[in-house]
């Protein structure tokens, strides 16, 4: 049976040994030497310093062929989010979200799309 991860080096911060782990068949990263982890949309977050909302349109931008740079970038309505303490807050599901980030939603994390 083939390894189920990769190690790397680091994309956080500068890294001589490879202490930044993938599982390939979970979805998930950690960073061994910092002690925190997750899926890619916190990788897209902490990488690009934007929202959940923004990360999911900036993946889902990538994945569907249409790169972040070549599109306008998505006005967020910071009065929902100003004054929210520091854990996530979903404000929003667009219709024009690609079906594998809803497949991904609503079978791994459970989350009723009606209802968010």
């Amino acid at each position: 049976r083939l390894a189920s991860y990769a190690m790397y080096r680091s994309p956080l911060r500068d890294d001589r040994h490879p202490s930044f782990k993938v599982d390939t068949e979970k979805n998930l990263w950690i960073d061994y030497a910092e002690g925190r982890g997750g899926t890619i949309i916190d990788l897209c977050m902490r990488l690009e310093g934007c929202s959940l909302p923004e990360a999911i349109l900036h993946l889902g931008k990538i994945v569907s062929g249409r790169m972040v740079n070549d599109c306008p970038r998505t006005r967020i309505d910071r009065n929902l989010i100003e004054g929210t303490n520091t854990s996530r807050n979903l404000i929003g599901i667009s219709n024009d979200l690609p079906p594998h980030l809803q497949d991904y939603l609503t079978k791994e994390r459970c989350i009723d799309l009606g209802r968010a």
